[in-house]
């Protein structure tokens, strides 16, 4: 066999790295074979996520700090363009992972107040491509994604009632009821809030809260607040009275969702 069959045969470019030299036929190239989104962070300015790829790297030598562009797209709107390393390399002869994080905020959506409005979710998009140079000639593989972004509302209340427990001369005691509604895509552990409720002119002090600890996408939990109030003769006279005023409440602290905890504005 002359040195031209094997030439054929081998079809194969010598790269020199570091000392040594390897070959890498032609043709080879690296491919794109998954491309994922993972929420990492919410809160209610936006939403943090990592764009998972995977790359078939085809070659016999890691390829060093690959570089990716893309755009990201919100109901079908550009929202930016972007470009980026992953600072793993992805191992030679292998199938490996590279992350992109991505920061969605709210106020760069365009037109929000109509983009945004009622919405507890938007359709977010990716179109990017994979940046490499091999056998002397530059790259581009395109990856895309399609998924569905969480828009983060806080809780709201409602059918707020109250009703007189108890009368002494040393005070009374009282019991908040009302709805706390999740209209979130997702479930919402509400252990972590805290309460002011007044009625009327009074102030509502020592509660106690007697509710599920977690309300579910799109549900609702009942939420059951004892208090006391100091005795005056105002304070009696108005909790003696057939007809109580509605109540107000005030919600403090912090939700817990499936990407984090979320203090309250």
């Amino acid at each position: 066999m002359n040195i031209f069959t094997k030439s054929a045969i081998i079809a194969a470019i010598c790269l020199v790295i570091n000392a040594g030299c390897v070959t890498i036929p032609a043709g080879l190239k690296p491919q794109v074979t998954d491309v994922s989104g993972k929420i990492t962070g919410i809160d209610f300015k936006g939403v943090n996520v990592d764009l998972r790829l995977q790359i078939n790297n085809p070659y016999p030598i890691p390829i060093k700090t690959p570089q990716f562009k893309y755009s990201v797209g919100i109901e079908g709107s550009e929202l930016f363009k972007a470009s980026k390393a992953n600072q793993i390399d992805l191992p030679a002869l292998k199938t490996g992972n590279a992350t992109l994080p991505i920061t969605i905020r709210y106020s760069d959506i365009p037109n929000l107040l109509t983009s945004l409005k009622g919405k507890n979710e938007v359709t977010w998009s990716v179109d990017g491509a994979f940046l490499h140079e091999a056998l002397g000639k530059k790259l581009e593989l395109p990856f895309s994604h399609i998924g569905k972004l969480p828009i983060l509302q806080p809780p709201k209340l409602g059918n707020l009632k109250a009703k007189v427990l108890k009368i002494a001369f040393s005070g009374a005691a009282v019991e908040i009821a009302a709805d706390m509604i999740n209209p979130n895509t997702f479930g919402i552990d509400i252990s972590k809030l805290g309460y002011d409720v007044s009625l009327g002119n009074l102030q509502i002090g020592g509660i106690s809260l007697s509710t599920s600890e977690k309300v579910r996408a799109g549900g609702k939990a009942r939420l059951k607040l004892k208090g006391t109030i100091s005795a005056s003769a105002a304070a009696l006279s108005l909790l003696r009275q057939k007809t109580l005023p509605t109540p107000s409440l005030n919600v403090t602290g912090a939700i817990k969702t499936p990407y984090g905890d979320v203090k309250l504005k």
